[in-house]
């Protein structure tokens, strides 16, 4: 990625950091004088503007930032357009009450979602605190009722946001940084308000906003496009925007592709997962989960880096599958071929990298548009998967089908640190074994440059160009290759990092969401499948629990109607994952289920964890009430599962084919409740399965 592109982006996704600052009610930080060339509407990049001078000390970002909606310069309109394009999103409701933009809550995205007009909802609103860890309390995390932001709230996240960006040394800290401030300080803020003018409904995130402008601006800087061909689309864009309807003479333009969307998918996943040895094996799921993170994070970020553009083009990534705008020019199959081949070599046929993509042109942006191209990504990626080997094969027979019977997977350790393998752990298992043990006590995910060349699953990674360690509470980073992104799991506190970890040279400070729980003995080892069982009341057994949401396709491809958008779509995968990578790890950890379930798999909308027969039993109820309190209660949202009963030395491939049959069946629940036709949303229980309407009485029997 080159510079241009970088620090367009940086403009990008610092455009509206104004509006955060001005609802803070701090004393104005520009100078009075500069006020007369701007409108009222627009005194939020004169604050953003002089954000940047003072954090960053850029003067180019800093005037792009600034004079985004009164451009001049080529720059300046390429920031306007991203930024138009992203604010397709935008509407107004006749029911919205005008306001000021400091007392708007944002609205919950799930409650804009709508498979039936009988079943519309009103909107529930989400509290305004930060993003992630500390914020899972009901209080925090579950939207409510229409309220007025509570005066204290921006000045009391500006001043943790301050704090933070005083600590990574913003004059040259890297955008992933700047993503995951964003991330943490501004995800329950809305971007667009309802303000004296006009009844916006504030509906989208400003970190969603922001993220998807800089995912634009670098697309259309790296494709170097002209400042003709921007002001074009910007024209016509705006149009069609204000004139739906009339866009006869501006089809050709409408037409124009601006970006592509990019659908990545891992292949293989269940097979990875399950097809393992008994003995030990619930010691080596949670690496193996955890592997597959990372594999599906590295292969994104790896098509962004070839395709010459930032991370924040990431749109999604979770449950193995990814989503990033490329540049239109951006030769995807190139690309895909490579990461692809990549993968198979080092996983020997196990494990594939499916790519598809489609072209997203000016027109998509407009409401309820992108869907369309949502959908239409991973179509192409879906019949991909079914031909995985066959582009390949065709050149490279050999390899394809040689690799599969000479597949060696093995894991790094930190260094410095002892192996503590049992008796009779060999090879690949032993390793991943110890991986769970570091990953049960590492704080930190640590990403560096690639080192030196090993058989080891960083093998795999430095093809990509980087290594991952896990460093725990106490460790460091003596030892390991030069660092360049210290991501913390499931907390953040970048100032911590850096003054624990010294790290050396310019690092980006992230964090990560993960579904990682597993009950631990006293001395805090992994606790095996028997022993789990041991902690059962009654019958010494484990049940299974396998879940996912009902009719997701339809939620992405049509829940959001007229109102799809690029930042929607996006901020509604966002939303899912918070649920079943961070509230389902918080709920595990909670005191009922501590120290009697784990979680084996996590991700996008999928649940899969194993644990004392009572506990998983209570937990996947209480799972199912949490996630209708999440969606507030919007019957197009719905979780069905299964959960099967049984012993602890079952192979896990075994209990895992139970557990999907039990899901299938609680999909397949068709039924009457009060004359009405009902299907899914429902829970198997010991091979039974009960609709959400029919639980209560099972229950009350239990």
């Amino acid at each position: 990625m080159n510079t241009k592109v970088h620090d367009i982006a940086m403009a990008a996704l610092l455009h509206d950091i104004g509006k955060f600052w001005s609802r803070t009610g701090n004393p104005k930080p520009y100078d009075e004088q500069n006020k007369a060339n701007f409108g009222d509407t627009y005194l939020h990049a004169l604050w953003g503007g002089t954000f940047v001078e003072q954090f960053m000390g850029n003067a180019d970002i800093a005037r792009w930032v600034r004079n985004h909606h009164k451009p001049s310069t080529r720059e300046e309109l390429l920031v306007s357009l991203a930024d138009h394009l992203a604010s397709g999103e935008r509407y107004t409701d006749e029911d919205q009450e005008l306001g000021q933009a400091k007392d708007a809550a944002l609205v919950h995205i799930l409650t804009s979602v709508c498979l039936k007009e009988a079943d519309k909802v009103e909107h529930g609103y989400l509290p305004m605190t930060h993003h992630g860890y500390g914020a899972f309390l009901d209080n925090a995390f579950m939207p409510r009722e229409p309220f007025d932001v509570a005066p204290e709230c921006y000045p009391m996240l500006w001043e943790g946001f301050e704090k933070a960006v005083n600590a990574v040394r913003p004059e040259a800290a890297p955008i992933e940084t700047w993503l995951a401030l964003l991330r943490r300080f501004t995800s329950r803020i809305p971007a667009a308000t309802p303000n004296r003018y006009t009844a916006s409904v504030p509906d989208i995130s400003l970190y969603e906003h922001s993220r998807v402008t800089a995912a634009i601006a670098a697309c259309l800087e790296a494709d170097n496009r002209t400042e003709a061909e921007i002001k074009e689309w910007r024209t016509v864009f705006d149009d069609a925007s204000f004139n739906p309807g009339k866009t006869q003479g501006n089809v050709k333009a409408l037409e124009e592709p601006l970006c592509q969307l990019v659908c990545g998918d891992l292949s293989g996943v269940q097979e990875f997962l399950y097809t393992i040895p008994r003995k030990g094996a619930a010691k080596t799921l949670r690496a193996r989960s955890f592997m597959l993170q990372l594999v599906a994070s590295a292969c994104a970020e790896f098509c962004c880096r070839e395709a010459g553009v930032p991370p924040c083009n990431i749109l999604y990534s979770g449950g193995g599958r990814f989503y990033l705008l490329a540049p239109a020019r951006a030769d995807m199959a190139v690309i895909a071929a490579t990461l692809d081949e990549y993968v198979q070599d080092q996983f020997g046929g196990q494990l594939a990298v499916i790519i598809g993509s489609a072209q997203v042109r000016l027109g998509d942006f407009l409401p309820g548009k992108f869907s369309e191209v949502w959908k239409l990504a991973g179509e192409f990626c879906s019949q991909r998967k079914g031909r995985k080997f066959s582009e390949r094969a065709k050149k490279h027979y050999d390899k394809v089908f040689g690799c599969m019977s000479a597949f060696v997977e093995v894991v790094s350790s930190a260094p410095g640190v002892e192996s503590e393998l049992e008796e009779g752990e060999v090879g690949a298992d032993a390793l991943y074994v110890e991986w769970g043990r570091k990953l049960t006590h590492a704080h930190w995910l640590v990403k560096t440059v690639a080192g030196e060349a090993k058989q080891d699953i960083n093998a795999f990674f430095r093809k990509l160009g980087a290594e991952y360690h896990l460093v725990p509470d106490s460790g460091a980073l003596g030892g390991l290759p030069q660092a360049v992104e210290i991501m913390e799991l499931n907390g953040y506190d970048p100032f911590d990092a850096m003054y624990r970890l010294k790290p050396r040279g310019n690092v980006a400070f992230t964090y990560r969401l993960t579904a990682n729980h597993w009950p631990k003995d006293p001395r805090g080892e992994n606790l095996t499948f028997g022993e789990i069982a041991e902690n059962a009341t009654g019958a010494k057994k484990l049940a299974v629990f396998r879940a996912d949401v009902d009719n997701l396709g339809q939620i992405f491809t049509r829940g959001l109607g007229h109102r799809a958008t690029a930042g929607r779509v996006s901020m509604l995968s966002q939303t899912m994952a918070d649920f079943f990578e961070g509230y389902l790890q918080w709920l595990c950890k909670q005191e009922n289920y501590r120290e009697r379930l784990g979680v084996i798999y996590a991700g996008g909308d999928d649940v899969f964890l194993v644990g004392a027969w009572d506990a998983v039993l209570d937990f996947a109820v209480e799972l199912r009430e949490a996630f209708a309190r999440y969606a507030f209660n919007n019957p197009a949202f719905s979780l069905s599962g299964g959960v099967v009963l049984v012993d602890d030395h079952l192979p896990v491939r075994h209990f895992a084919e139970l557990a999907g049959k039990a899901e299938e069946m609680a999909k397949g629940h068709k039924r009457k409740h009060n004359g009405v036709d009902m299907e899914k949303d429902a829970l198997t229980i010991f091979d039974m399965p009960f609709g959400s309407e029919e639980l209560p009485r099972f229950l009350e029997v239990k």
